[in-house]
């Protein structure tokens, strides 16, 4: 069956979900899906920022499994929380104690067939040819399906395998797919829009009943999918809204267990790693905004800048990172030489923490802070050809503890929000001996359709005026895990970003409020497409509540229940 009204996949969700079994607490232990401790992987986020501590954990390694944890956890009254591999700052993926912390890591698995595809979309298996250009990237199109569990890391080895491979994706590979999606993680490059905007369908658990969600005239064949033996039972939803806010809904919206994905074909990148001067590196960056004849863009389908925004230099240094789309190779670099891939890595081999070796330092020595940084991107000259994959990944940069903020700013208002940033972080280390203990790096992305992308379509001016977005600037400001000041050093340069549309990345550290959010999305719009999937508020912990605006519930004590012998009782799909 596919709804396409609001009141009608309601009541068809209403219908399913009357008819879901009661689900066993024992049964679920029994079959392993309920843990009473959580993995040692997942007992403190990446960022460190907060340490899991709720009253059950679940583990299904299946969509019919998934079912049941999301029918127990509504029928018992039970917050619930996906989580994915916490790789954020914020408590997006938090469970509350009194609820369920949700892992995904066994909802994996990949697929190139969709025999419930429109035939329009139903093309030739064949392995694509390798993309040489930009273009090639961007033009060829395949369609796959990815579990929601599946790291980064791994879904790249699979599209690799078959001649395939992600438009754009971050510097980090261990984050699940689910997680990456459902945040807005992104990569640099004026062609793509966050790694959620590649999602073209989605498979979900809403109220404990199966969901496929699209958007209208979405892939799927809904004759096909009602005759599909596979999806017996499921609901099939077509609706532009829903999908829009689904996609990146910071686990506010359901959980999904795969994701139809667009691909491009095979491609490798070299990247040119390039000292440049501050002022050379704001006029590439204007140009880019601009869109004249010659930016990098040109020539590069990825580029970011990383720049010291204390240096006390005459011509502060800045390092420029282009990744072009080449030819394979004839001789792939193996690994990265750059002075912080040596140092960093050396140091994550003695077992040692890069960050709170330098937080150290700087404590040490904080008047030498912007020199050492200057230091460091000075020495970051590199050339690196490989597979895609290879070359967007950071390296040892990845295991470096640290604070991540990062900063969405309308593009045209780059130059004047980076002009504050410079004069704030002078006035900061020379007035009070504060600065940022790493570089910030400046990257772009597209506007984006997700209901909640922090790269909206719109953005509010100083004067409240919703404007059009024709292109996001990411400044990404990191601080070595520690550093003195920390949350107050990255509050004022989110702060600087107020009278220009800026606004927090909700994965990293983020100083948003309910007040920002409010003037930034259609929050009513939003609430009521949410309750949909969520009608119970079961995904929903402290800190979605502060900023979606819902109010607290008091803690509930975990109800008493009756139990019946596992031989009694029915599976929550066949």
């Amino acid at each position: 069956m596919n709804e396409t009204t609001l009141e009608g996949i309601e009541g068809a969700i209403a219908v399913r979900r009357a008819k879901l079994p009661e689900v066993s607490e024992a049964d679920l232990r029994q079959r392993g899906i309920i843990l009473t401790e959580g993995p040692e992987a997942f007992r403190q986020s990446f960022g460190k920022t907060f340490s899991p501590a709720p009253a059950l954990w679940a583990r299904p390694r299946s969509a019919a499994e998934l079912s049941e944890v999301v029918a127990f956890a509504i029928q018992r009254g039970l917050p619930i929380k996906p989580m994915g591999s916490l790789c954020t700052w914020s408590k997006a993926a938090c469970p509350e104690t009194t609820g369920i912390a949700l892992l995904t890591d066994g909802l994996v698995g990949f697929s190139d067939a969709a025999p419930t595809l429109r035939a329009s979309l139903r093309g030739p298996a064949e392995r694509p040819a390798v993309a040489e250009s930009t273009e090639d990237v961007r033009a060829t199109r395949r369609l796959v399906r990815v579990g929601a569990g599946c790291t980064i890391w791994a879904f790249n080895e699979a599209l690799i395998e078959r001649g395939l491979a992600l438009q754009t994706m971050g510097g980090y590979g261990g984050e699940r797919v689910g997680g990456a999606f459902s945040t807005g993680t992104h990569g640099s490059s004026i062609y793509f829009g966050p790694m959620c905007d590649s999602v073209r369908s989605l498979d979900l658990v809403w109220q404990g009943v199966k969901v496929r969600l699209e958007p209208e005239q979405g892939p799927t064949d809904p004759h096909l999918f009602d005759e599909s033996e596979e999806h017996r039972g499921w609901l099939l939803v077509q609706h532009d809204a829903l999908f829009h806010a689904a996609r990146t809904s910071y686990g506010t919206m359901g959980v999904a267990f795969s994701y139809l994905v667009e691909v491009a074909p095979l491609y490798h990148l070299n990247e040119v790693r390039e000292p440049i001067t501050l002022s050379v590196a704001r006029e590439e960056m204007r140009a880019v905004v601009e869109s004249t004849p010659g930016n990098v863009f040109d020539r590069a389908l990825s580029a970011e800048y990383y720049l010291n925004l204390a240096s006390q230099s005459a011509a502060p240094p800045v390092t420029r990172v282009t990744r072009t789309v080449v030819p394979r190779p004839a001789r792939m670099s193996k690994t990265r030489s750059t002075v912080d891939e040596r140092v960093f890595g050396l140091l994550h081999k003695l077992g040692v923490d890069p960050g709170r070796v330098f937080t150290r330092l700087f404590r040490w020595m904080p008047k030498r802070v912007p020199g050492v940084l200057d230091f460091f991107i000075g020495r970051l000259r590199e050339q690196f050809a490989n597979l895609y994959d290879r070359v967007y990944n950071m390296g040892a940069a990845n295991y470096v503890g640290t604070q991540v903020q990062e900063i969405a700013v309308p593009a045209e208002h780059l130059d004047a929000y980076l002009d504050d940033c410079l004069a704030l972080a002078n006035r900061l280390f020379r007035g009070e001996q504060k600065a940022l203990t790493s570089p910030i790096g400046v990257r772009f992305v597209k506007p984006s359709p997700a209901t909640l992308a922090v790269q909206g379509l719109s953005y509010r001016d100083a004067a409240g005026n919703e404007k059009p977005a024709a292109l996001w600037a990411m400044v990404n400001y990191t601080l070595t895990i520690g550093t003195e000041h920390g949350d107050e050093l990255l509050r004022a340069f989110h702060d600087a970003a107020r009278p220009y549309g800026g606004r927090s990345h909700p994965g990293k550290y983020c100083f948003d409020d309910h007040a920002e959010w409010a003037a930034r999305h259609d929050l009513p719009a939003f609430l009521a497409l949410r309750r949909v999937a969520d009608p119970d508020d079961v995904f929903l912990n402290g800190w979605n509540r502060d900023l979606l605006g819902i109010p607290q519930e008091k803690p509930k004590a975990r109800p008493a229940k009756s139990e019946r012998p596992r031989s009694q009782q029915p599976s929550a799909f066949a």
